[in-house]
């Protein structure tokens, strides 16, 4: 399953090597709530950095999402993957 510029096929099966995904929520062609979704039927634990321009977002039921709103610097984006990934 591909979205956009994103292949969703290496999440066919669970990986190590996936330590964590940024998935901006309102893409072209697909919900960036459902590509979190699927990503998580096989990686249930995946930190996520959900990156949006709208102010306010409801990850109340996604756990391990930090929101990052756009536009945002670099050192923005570091602390939100140091506040995603687990300690």
């Amino acid at each position: 399953m591909s979205w956009g510029l994103f292949d969703l096929t290496r999440f066919k099966k669970p990986s190590n090597e996936i330590l964590r995904t940024d998935v901006d929520i309102f893409l072209e062609d697909a919900n960036g709530f459902d590509v979190i979704a699927t990503m998580r039927e096989k990686v249930p634990d995946l930190p996520v950095v959900a990156i949006s321009g709208m102010t306010l977002l409801d990850t109340a039921s996604h756990s391990s999402v930090v929101c990052l709103q756009k536009p945002f610097r670099p050192n923005d984006l570091i602390g939100a993957i140091e506040a995603v990934l687990p300690r």
